[in-house]
């Protein structure tokens, strides 16, 4: 029962004091400091402070104080305000955070990392990139699918237009590419730039995403790296906007995309048994 309190935010000497006074109809503090084995003064503050959490009534019969439990169904009021306290002392401590890192930043030259391992792991790094509520860049390997499949990856992309955040990407001219490209696009809050399959070929995708980069390298021990700096995090904005405008200045760019023939996930997972379509 101790623990259930805990809910409520009664704990220790003032739990076993709300049980024991559970037990009795009313009683004197001196009559109470027996039941509860505790000095008279230590008493008088566990019953007031009970008073003052509503779980207690203070009365004076014949020039004597006397207490009684209250209704017990005040605890849920209290555990209820209890939680409302500690989600607000953690929007609280969200909204510091980041002035926090940047402070440690200032002193620091250490960037924080964290490494992930296997498909969970992975996935963990996308749903970061999703909490982290900022617009991603990235460079898109075409081996992705072959470790997720198609069908993953097309789902696991399309949540963040669903959460409002915009995506810049580096994508292959590929038959995964929709054909409706334009609308497409636009809809999943998506610019692309393109590249041909031999450009880049290495099975690990490079993001950016607020003060994070993150690195997949995808393969049967696959790996994936957060890094949390400022400084890098600007460097591969720096690093992508050069690759961009290299890009966009070869000869018949503005003819891509030339491969795409994705319409619907169902028949095109059909289609390549939801592997990497050969080019």
């Amino acid at each position: 029962m101790e623990t259930i309190l805990e809910a409520a935010g009664i704990t220790g000497s003032l739990a076993k004091t709300y049980l024991a006074l559970l037990s009795v109809s009313d009683i004197t503090p001196a009559e109470f400091s027996k039941i509860i084995n505790e000095s008279r003064s230590n008493t008088y503050k566990l019953l007031d402070e009970l008073v003052e959490r509503g779980l207690a009534s203070r009365m004076d019969i014949k020039k004597k104080l006397h207490y009684q439990a209250t209704n017990p169904s005040h605890l849920l009021t209290l555990a209820r305000e209890r939680k409302d306290k500690l989600e607000l002392e953690e929007k609280q401590l969200q909204a510091s955070v980041p002035d926090l890192v940047k402070q440690y930043y200032q002193t620091h030259e250490q960037p924080g990392v964290r490494f992930y391992q296997g498909k969970d792991g992975i996935k963990e790094i996308y749903l970061e990139q999703l909490d982290e509520a900022k617009p991603i860049q990235f460079m898109k390997t075409r081996a992705d699918i072959e470790f997720f499949g198609f069908k993953f990856m097309h789902e696991m992309r399309n949540l963040a237009p669903k959460a409002k955040i915009q995506r810049k990407a580096f994508t292959a001219d590929a038959p995964e590419t929709p054909i409706n490209i334009k609308e497409s696009d636009k809809a999943m809050l998506l610019k692309r730039t393109w590249y041909l399959q031999e450009d880049y070929t290495a099975p690990v995708e490079w993001s950016v995403f607020g003060n994070k980069v993150s690195i997949i390298s995808f393969g049967k021990e696959a790996i994936g790296m957060v890094i949390e700096s400022e400084q890098i995090a600007e460097s591969l904005r720096q690093i992508f906007a050069l690759l961009d405008e290299g890009l966009k200045r070869r000869p018949g760019y503005e003819k891509l995309p030339i491969r795409g023939e994705f319409t619907d996930v169902d028949s095109f997972v059909a289609k390549y048994s939801n592997t990497i379509p050969k080019i």
